[in-house]
């Protein structure tokens, strides 16, 4: 009995909450207080003594606007915050990254003459074109063709 008093003890204290509650006492030095890193849940955020005409809140990038300042120094706030922040800058790839990465750039494709050709083969003959088609099946199989 002991033993399991001891178990459970040991594993309260090191685990991590998993409440999304947060209190926090903020300061009132600005127009403008960060409250949290993460967003606020919308409708949560509940502060004493102060009504709500009085500030506005960005709930996406947890910003709170004073409208009308308190007197006070500091403000207690209790919110509840998502397990995301939304107003972070989302994308899949950065044009910047991409756009030096290109093997063969457009300038060497186009051609200035019509005797000039895009690639030099030396003395083998090339005449025709040049064909490639990328296919996707129904069972997640996919198909490279090339034709000359």
């Amino acid at each position: 009995m002991v033993a399991m008093f001891l178990f459970g003890t040991i594993i309260s204290s090191t685990a991590q909450s998993i409440s999304n509650l947060r209190n926090k006492t903020l300061r009132v030095t600005q127009d403008s207080v960060k409250i949290d890193s993460l967003s606020i849940v919308p409708g949560s955020l509940l502060m004493s003594n102060i009504p709500s005409s009085d500030y506005t809140i960005d709930y996406a990038r947890s910003v709170l606007y004073w409208i009308k300042k308190p007197t006070t120094s500091t403000v207690d706030v209790v919110y509840r915050t998502m397990p995301l922040y939304f107003a972070a800058e989302q994308r899949h790839m950065s044009f910047d990254s991409v756009m030096n990465r290109f093997i063969v750039s457009g300038d060497k494709l186009s051609r200035k003459s019509n005797t000039q050709r895009p690639f030099d083969f030396g003395k083998v003959k090339s005449n025709g074109s040049l064909g490639r088609s990328l296919a996707f099946g129904n069972r997640q199989d996919a198909v490279l063709n090339s034709s000359l």
